[in-house]
């Protein structure tokens, strides 16, 4: 990680040139819900579409920028009264600096602070390493693995859920 700081915010439109270059990548696609190829316009469409659900609580996507540049996005989906799913990915440009650590450390204090929520999970694919690593980091508990819902993924593509609850 670089010495600037790392932070997130919430995503708007203004982001989405930044977004669309880091989604449009190969190496992204391959291991996360993003349509393959990514469209065109794609960022555009997705932040327009996110923004009210934010504003109404019912999911939360962030950019996690060090210092003014953007390196991903996380967020929460699936968002209840009591717990909510964290995704995120990185750019490939900024793979295994520890910005998924630190911005999905960030955003589960944000939850907290402002959302109440203290359940969190998480499904990456079983096969993706550094997504599985970045939550054991974090203190997530390794759970089964599970066919994935998405229409993305086959039946051979399992995720691993992990589970954390934070303590009061």
């Amino acid at each position: 990680m670089s010495d600037r700081a790392v932070s997130i915010e919430p995503v708007t439109l203004e982001h989405a040139d930044a977004v669309q270059f880091l989604a449009s990548h190969p190496d992204v696609v391959a291991t996360t819900n993003l349509p393959d190829p990514y469209p065109e316009n794609g960022a555009r469409t997705w932040i327009s579409h996110i923004r009210p659900r934010h504003e109404a609580g019912d999911e939360y996507a962030f950019v996690i920028k060090d210092g003014d540049t953007v390196v991903g996005v996380a967020g929460l989906v699936n968002v209840t009264d009591t717990e909510a799913e964290i995704g995120y990915w990185i750019g490939r440009p900024f793979w295994g600096r520890g910005y998924a650590t630190e911005g999905v450390r960030q955003i589960i204090q944000w939850v907290i602070q402002h959302v109440g929520i203290r359940r969190f999970y998480a499904r990456p694919l079983a096969d993706n390493p550094a997504s599985r690593r970045v939550l054991q980091k974090l203190g997530f508990s390794e759970g089964d693995e599970e066919v994935h819902e998405h229409p993305k993924w086959g039946e051979d593509d399992l995720v691993v859920r992990y589970t954390l609850q934070v303590e009061e």
